[in-house]
């Protein structure tokens, strides 16, 4: 009957573990995406911010250009764009390119964050 008892109670001890686990990945995932809203609405905050007082926008440019990006993000979200398409068309027209982690991989090597402007992909790859 001990046995019983002991396989019984390794179960129940296996099922909390993962009704455990289960909950922090729950809480790691809540973490994760609130991290990302807070990431997305700082950024708009400061460009919002320069906008109004580097270029003088006002209100009502400021708030079309919001319902845009917004617009934009809407449709990241539902797979008909993605970041990379839009990377790859800033640089194409512009010759802007965004990219925190060949930033970083850049900045590791050099100790310099590189330049954002007229960016030719690393190593030839079109796809960066």
């Amino acid at each position: 009957m001990a046995k019983n008892k002991s396989s019984a109670a390794r179960k129940h001890q296996a099922i909390e573990n993962v009704r455990w686990l289960t909950e922090q990945k729950r809480a790691l995932d809540r973490a994760y995406e609130d991290g990302n809203k807070d990431g997305f609405y700082n950024c708009m905050t400061v460009m919002l911010y320069e906008l109004r007082n580097v270029y003088g926008y006002g209100q009502t440019r400021m708030e079309r250009l919001v319902e845009k990006i917004m617009d934009l993000t809407d449709s990241m979200d539902k797979g008909l764009v993605n970041v990379e398409e839009v990377r790859a068309q800033l640089r194409e027209e512009c010759g802007i390119l965004l990219d925190w982690r060949r930033a970083k991989r850049i900045y590791e090597k050099t100790g310099e964050y590189p330049d954002w402007r007229n960016q030719k992909p690393e190593g030839g790859d079109s796809s960066e």
